[in-house]
């Protein structure tokens, strides 16, 4: 049991678990609470981690670096939708997820959204600052995030990265896999695979 109790006003979503290699391997399990009475509203990012793969440490809230963040006008972004996984040729654990935007703790609903992403330090158990994806400046790309997504890390270090996107006037969303490379620190597109649509429906 990672925790337990219920306020019925919070509860913990996408706990999802990154497993850290070596002799004795470690994971870390991201997750967040939710706001019961909206909608897809969320705070920071906390995590929990196990090193005798038995018990699990206190929960942590990483809200200095993987919180809410404030844009003024009265909008808020976070970062939400997290999956933490290994990435081998690094030897870092890549967290990504996207953004997503309120106003009065209300989803904005045409927003715009980006894929997001953050470091874990396992020396010091802290992620660093979460950042968002680069993309191209082009329309279709306004509202594009990688949330709940499932990469695939090619022998290289380059990683194939689904993500779903629209732009502002569209009405549906399309899927495509990004290539991208990460160095460690930076993740960057390098190049965009075909696009899966729906004209309608």
């Amino acid at each position: 049991t990672v925790t337990s109790g219920y306020d019925a006003k919070m509860c913990w979503v996408h706990p999802r678990a990154g497993a850290i290699p070596g002799a004795k391997p470690s994971v870390v399990m991201t997750m967040q609470k939710l706001l019961l009475t909206g909608s897809d509203v969320f705070f920071a990012l906390n995590d929990v981690r196990t090193d005798d793969l038995k018990t699990w440490s206190p929960i942590t809230e990483h809200g200095d670096t993987l919180g809410r963040r404030d844009e003024g006008d009265g909008i808020v972004v976070a970062a939400c939708d997290f999956t933490p996984k290994w990435h081998a040729k690094s030897g870092k654990l890549l967290g990504v997820g996207h953004t997503v935007r309120y106003k009065n703790n209300a989803v904005i609903h045409n927003r715009k959204r980006e894929a997001s992403y953050a470091v874990y330090d396992d020396q010091t158990r802290m992620w660093s600052p979460w950042t968002t994806l680069k993309m191209p400046d082009v329309p279709k790309f306004h509202n594009s995030g990688a949330g709940c997504v499932q990469r695939v890390d090619l022998d290289n270090g380059d990683i194939l990265l689904p993500i779903y996107f629209k732009g502002e006037a569209d009405k549906y969303y399309r899927v495509t896999v990004l290539r991208c490379s990460f160095d460690g620190k930076e993740l960057k597109m390098l190049s965009q695979g075909n696009e899966l649509e729906l004209a309608d429906g």
